[in-house]
Protein backbone atom coordinates (compact mmCIF):
# COMPACT_ATOMS: atom_id res chain seq x y z
CA UNK A 1 0.00 0.00 0.00
CA UNK A 2 1.48 3.66 -1.19
CA UNK A 3 1.21 6.37 1.38
CA UNK A 4 -1.26 8.65 -1.08
CA UNK A 5 -3.56 4.55 -0.79
CA UNK A 6 -2.90 4.91 2.44
CA UNK A 7 -3.68 8.68 3.47
CA UNK A 8 -7.04 8.03 1.04
CA UNK A 9 -7.95 5.28 3.28
CA UNK A 10 -7.53 6.85 6.70
CA UNK A 11 -9.79 9.44 5.00
CA UNK A 12 -12.22 7.05 3.87
CA UNK A 13 -12.51 5.64 6.74
CA UNK A 14 -12.96 8.75 9.03
CA UNK A 15 -15.79 10.16 6.52
CA UNK A 16 -17.88 7.24 7.32
CA UNK A 17 -17.25 7.56 10.65
CA UNK A 18 -18.17 10.93 10.36
CA UNK A 19 -21.49 9.75 8.50
CA UNK A 20 -22.25 7.69 11.49
CA UNK A 21 -21.76 10.01 14.07
CA UNK A 22 -24.42 12.85 12.43
CA UNK A 23 -26.80 9.67 12.05
CA UNK A 24 -26.25 8.45 15.92
CA UNK A 25 -26.36 12.19 17.21
CA UNK A 26 -29.40 13.75 15.32
CA UNK A 27 -31.43 10.74 16.22
CA UNK A 28 -30.57 10.65 20.03
CA UNK A 29 -31.42 14.46 19.64
CA UNK A 30 -34.59 14.15 18.21
CA UNK A 31 -35.76 11.67 20.66
CA UNK A 32 -34.70 13.50 23.80
CA UNK A 33 -37.83 14.19 26.29
CA UNK A 34 -39.20 17.47 26.27
CA UNK A 35 -41.46 19.59 22.99
CA UNK A 36 -38.34 21.85 22.26
CA UNK A 37 -40.48 24.50 20.54
CA UNK A 38 -42.00 24.68 24.12
CA UNK A 39 -39.17 24.83 25.76
CA UNK A 40 -38.23 27.91 23.06
CA UNK A 41 -41.04 30.01 23.71
CA UNK A 42 -41.82 28.80 27.31
CA UNK A 43 -44.99 28.24 29.35
CA UNK A 44 -46.89 31.06 28.97
CA UNK A 45 -46.90 30.83 24.82
CA UNK A 46 -50.10 29.56 22.93
CA UNK A 47 -50.75 26.06 21.75
CA UNK A 48 -50.90 27.97 18.02
CA UNK A 49 -47.60 29.37 18.95
CA UNK A 50 -45.54 26.53 19.39
CA UNK A 51 -47.28 24.68 16.96
CA UNK A 52 -46.13 27.10 14.03
CA UNK A 53 -42.53 27.20 15.44
CA UNK A 54 -42.12 23.43 15.13
CA UNK A 55 -43.45 23.85 11.36
CA UNK A 56 -41.23 26.34 10.66
CA UNK A 57 -38.48 24.29 12.04
CA UNK A 58 -39.82 21.19 10.93
CA UNK A 59 -40.17 19.47 14.27
CA UNK A 60 -43.58 18.05 12.86
CA UNK A 61 -42.07 15.82 9.70
CA UNK A 62 -40.51 12.42 10.68
CA UNK A 63 -36.58 11.76 11.88
CA UNK A 64 -35.76 10.00 8.40
CA UNK A 65 -37.13 13.73 6.47
CA UNK A 66 -35.36 15.86 9.10
CA UNK A 67 -32.17 14.68 8.76
CA UNK A 68 -32.23 14.86 5.03
CA UNK A 69 -33.26 18.18 5.78
CA UNK A 70 -30.80 19.04 7.99
CA UNK A 71 -27.68 17.11 5.74
CA UNK A 72 -28.72 19.37 2.98
CA UNK A 73 -28.87 22.37 4.96
CA UNK A 74 -25.71 21.86 6.10
CA UNK A 75 -23.89 21.40 2.82
CA UNK A 76 -25.45 25.01 2.23
CA UNK A 77 -23.60 25.98 5.46
CA UNK A 78 -26.49 26.35 7.31
CA UNK A 79 -26.68 24.39 10.88
CA UNK A 80 -29.35 25.77 11.45
CA UNK A 81 -31.01 28.71 13.98
CA UNK A 82 -30.23 27.98 18.22
CA UNK A 83 -33.00 28.27 20.28
CA UNK A 84 -30.88 29.33 23.24
CA UNK A 85 -28.53 32.28 21.76
CA UNK A 86 -31.02 33.03 18.86
CA UNK A 87 -28.53 33.36 16.41
CA UNK A 88 -26.96 30.92 13.77
CA UNK A 89 -25.30 27.91 15.08
CA UNK A 90 -22.57 27.93 12.77
CA UNK A 91 -22.24 31.55 14.48
CA UNK A 92 -22.08 30.46 17.91
CA UNK A 93 -19.87 27.63 16.99
CA UNK A 94 -17.02 30.05 15.17
CA UNK A 95 -17.59 32.07 18.14
CA UNK A 96 -17.04 29.57 20.93
CA UNK A 97 -14.84 27.16 19.45
CA UNK A 98 -11.55 29.06 18.92
CA UNK A 99 -11.99 29.60 22.70
CA UNK A 100 -11.71 25.71 23.31
CA UNK A 101 -9.34 25.17 20.84
CA UNK A 102 -7.12 27.74 22.80
CA UNK A 103 -7.36 26.19 26.14
CA UNK A 104 -7.08 22.62 24.53
CA UNK A 105 -3.62 24.22 22.75
CA UNK A 106 -2.21 25.30 25.83
CA UNK A 107 -3.06 22.06 28.07
CA UNK A 108 -1.43 19.94 24.92
CA UNK A 109 1.76 22.38 25.67
CA UNK A 110 1.34 21.22 29.48
CA UNK A 111 1.11 17.74 28.77
CA UNK A 112 4.32 17.66 26.60
CA UNK A 113 6.27 20.42 28.66
CA UNK A 114 5.55 18.43 32.09
CA UNK A 115 4.57 14.41 31.41
CA UNK A 116 7.43 13.83 28.76
CA UNK A 117 10.17 15.05 31.09
CA UNK A 118 8.47 12.79 33.99
CA UNK A 119 8.12 9.99 31.70
CA UNK A 120 11.59 10.20 30.45
CA UNK A 121 13.20 10.56 34.31
CA UNK A 122 11.26 7.55 35.17
CA UNK A 123 12.48 5.08 32.72
CA UNK A 124 16.17 6.77 32.68
CA UNK A 125 15.91 5.95 36.93
CA UNK A 126 13.90 2.72 36.71
CA UNK A 127 13.18 1.06 39.99
CA UNK A 128 14.59 3.82 41.47
CA UNK A 129 13.22 6.77 43.65
CA UNK A 130 12.77 9.24 40.94
CA UNK A 131 10.61 6.33 38.51
CA UNK A 132 8.89 5.58 42.01
CA UNK A 133 7.85 9.37 42.38
CA UNK A 134 6.88 10.02 38.56
CA UNK A 135 4.94 6.97 39.11
CA UNK A 136 3.16 8.17 41.79
CA UNK A 137 2.36 11.17 40.25
CA UNK A 138 1.50 9.93 37.08
CA UNK A 139 -1.05 7.77 38.53
CA UNK A 140 -2.41 10.75 40.77
CA UNK A 141 -3.04 12.85 37.60
CA UNK A 142 -4.90 10.03 35.53
CA UNK A 143 -7.19 8.91 38.69
CA UNK A 144 -8.14 12.52 39.65
CA UNK A 145 -11.14 13.88 37.44
CA UNK A 146 -10.14 17.24 36.15
CA UNK A 147 -12.82 18.92 37.42
CA UNK A 148 -11.59 17.84 40.98
CA UNK A 149 -8.05 19.03 39.76
CA UNK A 150 -9.77 22.28 38.44
CA UNK A 151 -11.21 23.18 42.08
CA UNK A 152 -8.39 22.06 44.03
CA UNK A 153 -6.19 24.19 42.04
CA UNK A 154 -9.08 27.00 42.00
CA UNK A 155 -9.08 27.14 45.51
CA UNK A 156 -5.30 27.02 46.05
CA UNK A 157 -3.76 29.23 43.88
CA UNK A 158 -6.18 31.37 43.05
CA UNK A 159 -8.68 32.07 46.08
CA UNK A 160 -5.91 31.56 48.87
CA UNK A 161 -2.39 32.58 47.17
CA UNK A 162 -4.38 34.92 44.62
CA UNK A 163 -2.11 33.97 42.11
CA UNK A 164 -4.21 33.67 39.21
CA UNK A 165 -7.55 34.63 38.48
CA UNK A 166 -10.73 33.20 39.41
CA UNK A 167 -12.67 32.51 36.24
CA UNK A 168 -13.02 34.03 33.10
CA UNK A 169 -10.79 34.89 30.15
CA UNK A 170 -9.56 38.43 30.69
CA UNK A 171 -9.70 40.71 33.69
CA UNK A 172 -12.50 43.40 33.40
CA UNK A 173 -10.99 46.79 31.96
CA UNK A 174 -8.43 44.86 29.79
CA UNK A 175 -8.92 45.72 26.14
CA UNK A 176 -10.01 42.53 23.94
CA UNK A 177 -7.32 42.20 21.00
CA UNK A 178 -9.53 42.31 17.29
CA UNK A 179 -10.70 39.36 16.32
CA UNK A 180 -8.52 37.17 13.72
CA UNK A 181 -8.18 33.78 14.67
CA UNK A 182 -10.53 33.78 17.74
CA UNK A 183 -8.16 32.75 20.40
CA UNK A 184 -7.69 35.66 22.50
CA UNK A 185 -3.60 35.50 23.20
CA UNK A 186 -2.80 34.53 19.50
CA UNK A 187 -5.08 37.80 18.15
CA UNK A 188 -3.17 39.53 21.15
CA UNK A 189 0.31 39.17 19.66
CA UNK A 190 -0.83 39.61 16.24
CA UNK A 191 -1.76 43.06 16.91
CA UNK A 192 0.83 43.71 19.79
CA UNK A 193 -1.50 43.87 22.84
CA UNK A 194 1.12 42.98 24.53
CA UNK A 195 -0.95 43.44 28.20
CA UNK A 196 -3.80 41.38 26.81
CA UNK A 197 -1.54 38.74 26.14
CA UNK A 198 -0.27 38.31 29.15
CA UNK A 199 -3.51 39.03 31.28
CA UNK A 200 -4.81 36.03 28.79
CA UNK A 201 -2.09 33.66 29.40
CA UNK A 202 -2.37 34.61 33.23
CA UNK A 203 -5.91 33.33 32.85
CA UNK A 204 -4.84 30.14 30.93
CA UNK A 205 -2.91 28.84 33.50
CA UNK A 206 -5.16 27.27 35.41
CA UNK A 207 -7.91 25.70 33.28
CA UNK A 208 -4.98 24.84 31.27
CA UNK A 209 -3.82 22.52 33.59
CA UNK A 210 -6.55 20.81 35.36
CA UNK A 211 -7.98 20.11 31.66
CA UNK A 212 -4.24 18.74 31.18
CA UNK A 213 -4.09 16.51 34.16
CA UNK A 214 -5.21 12.99 32.92
CA UNK A 215 -3.44 13.11 29.62
CA UNK A 216 -0.25 14.84 31.60
CA UNK A 217 -0.03 11.35 33.87
CA UNK A 218 -1.15 8.97 30.83
CA UNK A 219 2.07 10.73 28.59
CA UNK A 220 4.11 10.26 31.40
CA UNK A 221 3.42 6.44 31.88
CA UNK A 222 3.31 5.39 28.58
CA UNK A 223 6.54 7.71 27.84
CA UNK A 224 8.27 5.29 31.01
CA UNK A 225 6.81 2.27 29.63
CA UNK A 226 7.80 2.77 26.45
CA UNK A 227 11.11 4.47 26.71
CA UNK A 228 11.91 1.50 29.28
CA UNK A 229 11.48 -1.01 26.78
CA UNK A 230 13.78 0.84 24.21
CA UNK A 231 16.44 1.23 26.99
CA UNK A 232 16.53 -2.63 26.90
CA UNK A 233 17.29 -3.08 23.34
CA UNK A 234 20.88 -4.29 22.10
CA UNK A 235 21.78 -0.72 20.60
CA UNK A 236 21.52 1.02 23.70
CA UNK A 237 23.98 -1.43 25.38
CA UNK A 238 25.82 -0.62 22.48
CA UNK A 239 25.57 2.98 22.87
CA UNK A 240 26.96 2.44 26.59
CA UNK A 241 30.09 0.52 25.32
CA UNK A 242 31.04 3.53 23.08
CA UNK A 243 31.07 5.20 26.33
CA UNK A 244 27.98 7.98 25.49
CA UNK A 245 26.58 9.78 27.90
CA UNK A 246 23.39 8.80 30.21
CA UNK A 247 21.79 12.19 29.06
CA UNK A 248 22.63 11.38 25.19
CA UNK A 249 21.39 7.87 25.48
CA UNK A 250 17.93 9.19 26.71
CA UNK A 251 17.48 11.98 24.35
CA UNK A 252 18.63 10.83 21.47
CA UNK A 253 18.94 6.98 21.53
CA UNK A 254 16.39 5.82 23.49
CA UNK A 255 13.54 8.68 23.32
CA UNK A 256 13.36 9.19 19.24
CA UNK A 257 12.56 5.63 18.63
CA UNK A 258 10.07 5.31 21.37
CA UNK A 259 8.57 8.34 20.16
CA UNK A 260 5.72 6.63 17.67
CA UNK A 261 2.83 5.50 20.39
CA UNK A 262 3.75 8.72 22.54
CA UNK A 263 2.81 10.70 19.61
CA UNK A 264 -0.46 8.43 18.71
CA UNK A 265 -1.49 8.73 22.14
CA UNK A 266 -0.78 13.03 22.93
CA UNK A 267 -2.67 13.64 19.72
CA UNK A 268 -5.57 11.89 20.84
CA UNK A 269 -5.92 12.79 23.92
CA UNK A 270 -5.34 16.47 22.41
CA UNK A 271 -8.50 15.64 20.39
CA UNK A 272 -10.62 14.37 23.22
CA UNK A 273 -9.61 17.88 25.02
CA UNK A 274 -12.29 19.26 23.17
CA UNK A 275 -14.65 17.28 23.96
CA UNK A 276 -13.48 17.19 27.60
CA UNK A 277 -13.49 20.22 28.56
CA UNK A 278 -17.62 21.03 29.43
CA UNK A 279 -16.39 20.49 33.24
CA UNK A 280 -13.27 22.74 33.45
CA UNK A 281 -15.37 25.80 30.85
CA UNK A 282 -18.37 25.49 33.91
CA UNK A 283 -16.26 25.64 36.80
CA UNK A 284 -13.59 28.41 35.17
CA UNK A 285 -16.42 30.03 33.55
CA UNK A 286 -14.16 29.85 30.62
CA UNK A 287 -16.46 31.41 26.81
CA UNK A 288 -15.68 27.88 24.86
CA UNK A 289 -17.75 25.45 22.58
CA UNK A 290 -18.07 22.73 25.66
CA UNK A 291 -19.97 25.09 28.12
CA UNK A 292 -21.89 26.05 25.04
CA UNK A 293 -22.55 22.22 24.30
CA UNK A 294 -23.67 21.82 27.57
CA UNK A 295 -25.96 24.50 27.94
CA UNK A 296 -27.93 23.63 24.76
CA UNK A 297 -28.70 19.85 26.07
CA UNK A 298 -29.94 21.44 29.30
CA UNK A 299 -32.75 23.57 26.69
CA UNK A 300 -33.02 20.64 24.29
CA UNK A 301 -31.71 22.76 21.30
CA UNK A 302 -31.88 20.25 18.52
CA UNK A 303 -29.69 22.13 15.80
CA UNK A 304 -27.22 23.44 18.06
CA UNK A 305 -26.73 20.04 20.11
CA UNK A 306 -26.13 18.71 16.82
CA UNK A 307 -23.82 21.28 15.61
CA UNK A 308 -21.52 21.29 18.42
CA UNK A 309 -21.13 16.83 18.27
CA UNK A 310 -20.39 17.15 14.79
CA UNK A 311 -17.96 19.92 14.99
CA UNK A 312 -16.40 17.99 18.19
CA UNK A 313 -16.24 15.06 16.49
CA UNK A 314 -14.98 16.66 13.00
CA UNK A 315 -11.97 17.61 14.81
CA UNK A 316 -11.29 14.40 16.75
CA UNK A 317 -11.22 12.68 13.43
CA UNK A 318 -9.41 15.34 11.85
CA UNK A 319 -6.81 15.63 14.55
CA UNK A 320 -6.41 11.64 14.08
CA UNK A 321 -5.68 11.54 10.92
CA UNK A 322 -2.94 14.58 11.04
CA UNK A 323 -1.43 12.01 13.85
CA UNK A 324 -1.10 8.74 11.07
CA UNK A 325 0.11 10.87 9.15
CA UNK A 326 2.96 12.63 11.46
CA UNK A 327 3.79 9.37 12.82
CA UNK A 328 4.32 7.81 9.17
CA UNK A 329 6.45 10.86 8.28
CA UNK A 330 9.18 10.27 11.65
CA UNK A 331 8.92 6.86 10.79
CA UNK A 332 11.14 5.29 8.30
CA UNK A 333 9.92 1.69 8.86
CA UNK A 334 6.25 2.34 8.46
CA UNK A 335 7.39 4.32 5.26
CA UNK A 336 9.47 1.33 3.93
CA UNK A 337 6.26 -1.21 4.73
CA UNK A 338 4.47 1.16 2.73
CA UNK A 339 6.65 1.78 -0.16
CA UNK A 340 7.10 -1.80 -0.49
CA UNK A 341 3.41 -2.49 -0.37
CA UNK A 342 3.07 -0.12 -2.89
Amino acid sequence: MSIGRMILGRFGSSLIAFIGVSIVIFGIARILPGDPARIALGPSASDEQVAALRAERHLDASIPEQYLRYVVDVLHGDFGQSLYTNRPVLQDIVDFLPRTLELAIFAAIAMILIGLPLGILGAHFRRRWPDHATRIIALLAVSTPGFVWAILLQFIFAFQLGWFPLEGSLTRGVEAPETVTGLVTFDAMIAGNWTAFFDGLHHLVLPAVALAMSGLGQTARLTRSSMGDTYRSPFIEMARAFGFSSRRIATRFAFKPSLTPILTVLGLDFAALLGNAFLIELIFSWPGISRYGVQVILRNDLDAIVGTVLVISGAFLLINLIVDLVVVAINPKLRAELAKGA
